[in-house]
Parts: C-alpha cells; sequence; structure tokens
C-alpha cells in the first residue's frame, strides 16, 4: 500500500465520510487542510487501474508495481497543479501514461522507432472501417498475440476504449489530442487488428 511518508493514519470514524466524497472533492481538501487520509482514500479508489495500466504498458508485474508507485508519488507532488479542468481521473492516468512512456523510451526504445511506411499510410476513407463486435469475435489468447505486436500508441488506445471503457473524449484529454485525431487512430488500429489476425490466424482454421 501507498503510503505518504509522515502521513497520519485514516481515522476509521472519518473513512465513511470519505467514501461519498468526489475525487475532486478530496483533492480541494487535502489542499485545504493537510488530511493525508484523503490521499488514503485516492489511492485505493485508483490503485488497481493504475496498476492494471502500467502493467498494459509494461508486461512485467514487479515493473508494473514500481511504475504504479511512482505514479502515486508524483501525484501526490503535483497534487497542487491539478485544476479542475478536467477530471481527476483524467489527469490521473495522464501522469501514469507518462511515468510508462518514461519508462519505456529509457528500456525499450524500439517500440518508439517510426515505422518506414507511415508516411506511406493509406487515406482516412480507405482505411476499412471494423465494428467492434467484430473485435469483441476475436479470441481473447490469439487477439493478446497481435496487441503485443503493436505500436504503443496502437496498444494504448485501444486498451483505452475496450479495456477501460472510456469515452473518446476522455482518451483524447489523456492523449492531449484532438477527437477527431482519435478517432483516425482508433480507425487505424482496429483495421491493424483485423488484418494481422486474418493473416496469422485464419488460415489455421
Amino acid at each position: 500500500m501507498f503510503v505518504q511518508q509522515g502521513a497520519a493514519s485514516a481515522s476509521p470514524n472519518m473513512q465513511p465520510n470519505f467514501t461519498f466524497k468526489t475525487d475532486e472533492a478530496l483533492v480541494k481538501e487535502l489542499l485545504e487542510t493537510g488530511n493525508h487520509s484523503c490521499f488514503e482514500q485516492l489511492y485505493q479508489r485508483h490503485v488497481r487501474q493504475v496498476y492494471y495500466q502500467c502493467f498494459t504498458y509494461v508486461k512485467d508485474e514487479m515493473i508494473a508495481q514500481d511504475l504504479c508507485q511512482e505514479v502515486f508519488i508524483k501525484v501526490y507532488d503535483k497534487l497542487s497543479q491539478f485544476q479542475y479542468k478536467s477530471s481527476f481521473t483524467t489527469w490521473l492516468y495522464r501522469v501514469s501514461r507518462n511515468v510508462c512512456l518514461d519508462y519505456l523510451r529509457k528500456h525499450q526504445k524500439e517500440m518508439f522507432e517510426k515505422d518506414p511506411a507511415e508516411g506511406l499510410q493509406e487515406p482516412e476513407a480507405e482505411v476499412p472501417a471494423v465494428a467492434d463486435s467484430e473485435l469483441m469475435e476475436l479470441k481473447s489468447d490469439q487477439l493478446q498475440h497481435i496487441m503485443d505486436q503493436l505500436k504503443i500508441e496502437e496498444r494504448e488506445i485501444l486498451m483505452m476504449k475496450y479495456a477501460y471503457d472510456w469515452p473518446i473524449e476522455e482518451i483524447a484529454a489523456v492523449m492531449d489530442l484532438s477527437i477527431p485525431a482519435v478517432k483516425m487512430r482508433l480507425k487505424r488500429a482496429k483495421a491493424k487488428v483485423k488484418k494481422r489476425y486474418e493473416e496469422q490466424f485464419s488460415a489455421k482454421k
């Protein structure tokens, strides 16, 4: 469990009150009163999802745990920078994403190498549309095999949409992209998954 050094433990009598407060209300109270129990509540609410997000990027349990802890340390240190322009969840996952990407840039540089064919991508109108239901029909183990082959920006946008069930607007906020850009990237990623799936597995049926 993340415990900020020097933080007071949550009072059993106060904890139920925190349960009904929004994330943003907890942030506000922590900044105004210094009540670290507010942060403990935020941690308990989000730690599993942040860990899962980190694991999605690095595929290693121990590294994901370390990155998850780093995320919450950064969030605690930067909490005064939260400006309530987005939800706390969006802001938290933006921090988490940046921590994971920084790690990957240092340790898995090949994931960020530019694809030589990137500048030769077909126009949007020529990218085949893939229905969500088509992806859901793919076998999970084979789909994971394909996902592991994707570039990080392709994999993360698919994870945000289908694993986290985030709306396009939230994905755009976390990735700092326009909504049309997110839709285009999502369309291309889905088409790539279907194409590779058919190339690698359809012939084996």
